[in-house]
Formats: structure tokens, sequence, C-alpha cells
């Protein structure tokens, strides 16, 4: 019957398994066919197999046999009733092996605990291995998974290089911006919460689709909170449109170029924690800050501690995924955005009057175009999916992937419309302005009026000083330790003591490409490397404190 249950069935090649009218394991030898299969599979090193129902564990033997210190099996079943027997099977030394899990039912969220528990940076790639027909009644299942942990494992590496080359500027910022909040609070207030809003938000990112849409922001301007990204700023007021806050999150002095033509910002910042501090130098009217959790530390538990709790948005890579996270939370209303393209035209990467579009009018000359060539030169550069125009539009393999970034996070959400755009595909909603029209006239608002909730007290400067001297102290007992252990001290008690230290402090060790997001054991060519990042914290930290 088709939905009779699994059955055994005993073969002089071994016991074969019976389910909805096929034989998992062939007609011959059950056991040689399986163990067959599984010596042709060539396993290599830092490898997640995916184990494809593993049945009665025939040939599993011989993959954990050769499976490479630095590689895990996990054996998945996503049939219930297939997974019962499995189960039951399993042979006890596969139970009690380290570099081997199964999983049923097959759910991602249970697939990606048990990765993170593995350590995801121990791998490189993701193979999956068959070693019976059983993969075959879910082959799609299967191969959704090894896709989302190819995505996972890629997304990982990918987050860990950002973090080699940007985590020491980052909390250099942090301390910096902390340091400086008491002298910018004597001008303007600073403060951690976002501003509120009873009218629909709407996002202007830089990019060159959103020359089009400037009549419409002038014609129904009452009717929306505008919220700037930084490269937008200046353009919008050249305009003659000047929206309510702009959103700056870069951690380079680049970003100062976003804000030449108009260094005065006299409307509301809303500014990461690791924004670069020269920009906040700028702000002539309230500062807004909150907190991109750039990786899992510790670091924000204890600004939590001292009272710093800041909005915390995720890591979405591109500011105009950023300033769409915060439209959403401005307001309960519906959330438009144009300008947030992830592409460009051959010869116009951004908006006219951005710093890009500037430049280029300022090196012109009779024999030098005002078409910006420079971008076609970028390695990854390559024709994108669009939708509504004729021109062909290109982009890269980082704008590609903030696309893919912005249909993870906002894929779908009733709340968000896309003005037309000639930008890449998105998840969302698109209309045209007639229908951005519709939408702006017809909310009617539930929230409170556009306002701003301040705490005069966020950023005291007792308590940024006790934050900052605390977090030397711990930089300083870690370095003191540090220095014993590299002498030679390594009593137990000792060595448990300084592990827990430095796993206070992951910010150490996080930017180095051979560690997770804990240390489990220490040795002297670590410490060595973790003595210097600490040494080089713990001097900005001084920097700071002098400045209060």
């Amino acid at each position: 019957m088709q939905d009779e249950g699994p059955r055994l069935i005993d073969r002089s090649g071994g016991t074969s398994i019976v389910y909805k009218n096929k034989d998992l394991y062939g007609s011959g030898a059950a056991q040689n066919s399986a163990v067959r299969r599984a010596q042709r599979f060539k396993l290599t090193d830092n490898t997640l197999y995916v184990l494809a129902s593993p049945l009665l564990w025939y040939g599993v033997a011989d993959i954990m046999g050769r499976l490479p210190g630095s590689s895990h099996v996990l054996a998945l079943e996503n049939d219930t009733d297939l997974a019962s027997v499995s189960r039951d099977c399993m042979p006890a030394v596969f139970a009690h092996n380290p570099h081997l899990t199964f999983i049923h039912p097959v759910l991602p969220e249970s697939v990606y605990a048990a990765v993170k528990k593995i350590g995801v940076q121990s791998f490189r790639r993701v193979q999956l291995i068959t070693l019976n027909a059983g993969y075959r009644l879910h082959n799609s299942a299967y191969s959704r998974i090894q896709k989302l942990l190819e995505e996972e494992i890629q997304q990982f590496w990918l987050n860990k290089y950002t973090l080699m080359h940007m985590l020491p500027l980052w909390l250099k910022n942090v301390f910096s911006n902390f340091a400086r909040f008491p002298s910018l609070s004597a001008l303007t207030p600073v403060i951690s919460s976002l501003p509120e809003s009873n009218l629909p938000v709407v996002v202007a990112g830089a990019g060159p689709s959103f020359d089009e849409i400037i009549p419409f922001l002038r014609k129904h301007r009452t009717k929306f909170f505008l919220l700037a990204v930084d490269t937008a700023y200046s353009p919008l007021i050249k305009t003659g449109i000047r929206p309510d806050a702009v959103v700056a999150q870069e951690a380079q002095f680049f970003n100062l170029y976003d804000f030449i033509p108009r260094p005065i910002l006299d409307i509301p910042l809303i500014a990461d924690i690791t924004s670069f501090p020269g920009v906040l130098k700028l702000s002539n009217g309230t500062i807004h800050m909150f907190s991109t959790r750039f990786a899992e530390i510790s670091l924000f538990d204890r600004l939590d501690e001292y009272g710093f709790t800041l909005e915390s948005i995720p890591p979405m890579g591109s500011v105009g995924s950023t300033a769409v996270e915060l439209a959403l939370r401005i307001s309960e209303g519906p959330v438009l955005f144009t300008g947030i393209d992830f592409s460009f035209f051959p010869g116009k990467t951004h908006m006219k009057e951005s710093p890009q579009h500037l430049r280029l009018l300022q090196c012109s000359r009779r024999f030098n175009s005002l078409i910006d060539l420079s971008a076609l030169g970028t390695p990854g550069v390559r024709y994108a999916s669009s939708g509504g125009r004729s021109e062909r539009l290109l982009t890269t393999t980082t704008l590609e992937r903030y696309a893919q970034n912005f249909n993870r996070y906002f894929g779908g959400n009733p709340r968000l419309y896309r003005i037309q755009s000639s930008g890449m595909l998105l998840d969302v909603q698109t209309v045209d302005t007639s229908a951005a029209a519709s939408i702006l006239t017809d909310w009617k608002g539930t929230s409170p009026a556009s306002t701003v909730s301040e705490d005069p007290q966020a950023f005291e400067t007792d308590r940024i000083k006790a934050f900052l001297e605390n977090e030397g102290k711990l930089l300083d007992e870690i370095y003191s330790a540090g220095r014993s252990y590299l002498q030679g001290r390594s009593d137990e008690a000792f060595v448990g003591r300084l592990l827990s230290k430095i796993n206070q402090c992951e910010y150490l060790f996080l930017a180095f490409p051979d560690t997770g997001i804990r240390l489990e054991k220490l040795e002297p060519n670590l410490i060595k490397r973790i003595l210097v990042y600490a040494g080089h914290y713990l001097q900005q930290i001084k920097a700071s404190l002098s400045g209060l």
C-alpha cells in the first residue's frame, strides 16, 4: 500500500527497507551496495557533509573511518517514519561520535543550531552524501538544506572578512564617539532613541533612479516623513527638498564627502555608534544614536549595564537597507523607498549632485567625458536583473549581495513599497507614483505625532567615564595576565580565569581568521596576537578618557 510504513526485509546481502512501494537499498546486496557508494566519496578537510537519509547506516562506518578531523557529518532524515527507523538502528558508536550529528525532523532552525554548536568557522564547503534511495523521497528538501548551509558558511566568512578589515576601526570609533558625546551634548542633544512619526516614511537612497522621483517628492512633501541616506542629503537640499532626518553609518572618513556641499547638519542625524566621529561634529541638530550589532560581543551587554541601551539594528551591509529598517521603526505606517537600486547605468552610478556626480563635473574637460567609466572596471561587474526599464543595468558582486540581504530581511513585508525604479528586482511591492500618492493620502496615522523622546542623561559624562574605565581595566587585566602566561605561568585556575576574561572581550580575537565566537583553549601564538589588540584598544581608551 502507498501509505504503508517502512518494512525491514531480510535478504542474503543484508537487511533492506521497503517504503512506499520502493526498496530503498535496491534488490541486490544492501550493505555491500551502500559501502561501495561510500567508498566512492572523496573526503576533504574543513567540509560539512550532509548525509541524506542514513536509514540503516550502511556505509557510514567507512565514511566516519576516513573522515578528516576538521570535517563533520550531519545525518538528516526528513521523513518522520524513516527517522524512527534510523534512530532505532543507529549504532552506539555513532551516537557518541563527536564528528557526527543526527538531526530529525529536518527544520532550518534545528540545522542552524547544530552547525552553530559545532562551530561554523570550522567549515569551508558543504557536500551532499547519498548512500541509498531514501534521499529521493525528499531530494528537494535535502538540496534546499545544502544550499542554506552553503549560504550560511559563505555569509560567515564574508562577515569574518569584514571583521578582519573593519573591526579595529569600528571599536576605535565607538571609544572615540563616547569621548565626544559630552562636548557634542553642550551644543545639541545626543540621545539613544529614534524619532517617531504618525506619517508614512519615504526613504531616499542615492541611486541613479532617484532623479526621476524628485517631482513626486516635491509635490507630496507634506504627506510623509522623509528619511535620507547620507549620500542623498546634499542633493535633496540642493533641489529644495528638506529631509526630516539623515542616516549615517559609514565608519571611514570618506563619509565626510557626502556633506561637503552642506557641512552644517541642522536636521536630526541618526547615526551608528561606529560612525566616523567627524560626521557627528557636523551636526547642529539632535543626534539619535543606534547600534549595528556587527558581531555577538559582550561589549553591547556592558553598554546596557551602564545605561547606554541603543536601538539595535542587524548588520545589513548597505546604509540604504539600514535606513529602511529604521523607517519601519520610526512609524507604524507604510514605508516607501526610492533610489535603493543595488545597480547603476553605464556611466552613471549615483543621483545628480551626489559627491560622485560633482566629482565628474569638476574633472570634466574637452577631452574628459562626463560619463563615469571607472565603475565599469570594478571587479565582478555584470548585467543585473531589473524591471521596468529597457536600459541595460549593471551591478557588482557586492551590490548583488546587498540586494540578497535586503530580500532576506524585508522580502514580502506588507508595509514596504518601492516607488517605480530601474534597480535590481527586489521581493517587495513596486508601485508607480500615482499608487504611491494614494498610499500617502489614504494613511490615517495611529502612532504619536512627530516627536523626539529625549533622555538628557543618556550620555552623561560620569557614566561614559565609568564605562571606559571599566573597559580599560578589563583590557589591562588581560594584558597583564597574558604576559604572565607567556612567561610560563600555566596553572589551571589561572588559565581558566584568563580564558574567561578574554571571552568577555571577544573583539580581541574575532578579527582573526582562525577563531569562532568563543575561545575554548589558549596557546602562546594566539595570546601574542590577542595582546597586540589588547594594547591597541587600551591606548585608544586612554586617549578617549584624556579627552573627557
